[in-house]
């Protein structure tokens, strides 16, 4: 059961990493709407507002506008970058946060149902450390964004 349990998170984390990087990369070729505000090369990138390499309007191939005003920055293309990975962790993290809470919550349930069960109490406490560990891997998941800007500047 734990096996099955890790290989199904992460067979999604794998498919939302392919899947999110080619629909956004996709959309775009001379700009990029960025979906969280931090910090690359000395330019605070905002939430929003989309950076490229000419002031021209953000359009998707299909003609569909992103946005109005594209503003110009020589590092656009590495801040699209980062971009996709923010927004890959933001969905990790939140996928195992709620599984974190799942399983405390399994946890839980099966220490008060299992009172004078210990097999129940040892599953119990299974299922409450794998929450930790879930919850110390959404962390980590957090943290991979600064570390890919640290390998790049």
């Amino acid at each position: 059961m734990k096996k099955e349990i890790f290989l199904i998170i992460s067979l999604w984390i794998i498919l939302v990493a392919i899947l999110i990087p080619q629909k956004i990369l996709a959309t775009t070729t001379n700009c990029c709407k960025i979906h969280s505000t931090f910090k690359y090369g000395g330019t605070i990138f905002q939430s929003g507002n989309c950076y490229g390499e000419t002031s021209t309007n953000c359009t998707r191939p299909d003609g569909k506008e992103l946005c109005p005003n594209t503003i110009v920055n020589e590092n656009w293309a590495v801040a699209c970058m980062l971009n996709v990975v923010y927004l890959i962790t933001d969905i990790a993290f939140n996928i195992l946060v709620a599984l974190a809470i799942l399983m405390a919550l399994g946890g839980g349930y099966y220490f008060i149902v299992g009172q004078d069960d210990p097999q129940k109490i040892s599953k119990a406490k299974d299922f409450i450390l794998y929450a930790i560990l879930g919850t110390l891997v959404a962390l980590f998941a957090k943290i991979i964004p600064s570390i890919v800007m640290r390998l790049l500047g």
